[in-house]
């Protein structure tokens, strides 16, 4: 599926949502191909606390695999909100890095999506000092950041 029948049907979901749209563009986060939608109304979409956003996320995903006959994921962010969560989310991550290289004692961080534990993941996949581990079932899956024993 092109990046434009995508956009399209983002288009037509919001559209039949009632929600005015400014634009949709694509863009790479974190590696990942992410839809911006810019839009006045983006509280609607996003909800309280994001909670609007993932389940439109999810939809989403899911009525793109059924067009597409296979598995599609793609992230769909509104007014840079899902952008900025994951540079606060980062940023946790690297301070409590820190944390952890002077204590040299493992800590958890809060219940989060697949999506932001890869993110983290990755961010210390090189690190000499530093790995992470997921720990938890379902939506109480968390990241624990240690220290590494060489």
């Amino acid at each position: 599926m092109t990046q434009t029948e995508i956009i399209n049907h983002i288009s037509i979901a919001l559209q039949k949502m009632g929600v005015l749209i400014t634009s949709i563009e694509p863009k790479d986060v974190y590696n990942m191909t992410t839809f911006s939608v810019s839009t006045p109304e983006a509280n609607l979409i996003i909800g309280k606390d994001g909670n609007n956003l993932k389940a439109f996320n999810f939809v989403m995903n899911q009525i793109l695999s059924n067009i597409a006959g296979e598995k599609i994921h793609i992230n769909i962010d509104v007014n840079g909100y899902r952008e900025k969560e994951l540079t606060d989310l980062r940023m946790l991550a690297k301070k409590t890095a820190d944390e952890v290289r002077k204590t040299k004692k493992p800590v958890s961080l809060r219940p989060m999506s697949s999506f932001e534990r890869m993110v983290i993941h990755s961010m210390f996949s090189t690190d000499l000092q530093i790995e992470t581990a997921s720990e938890g079932d379902g939506e109480e899956r968390r990241i624990v950041i240690k220290y590494r024993i060489i």
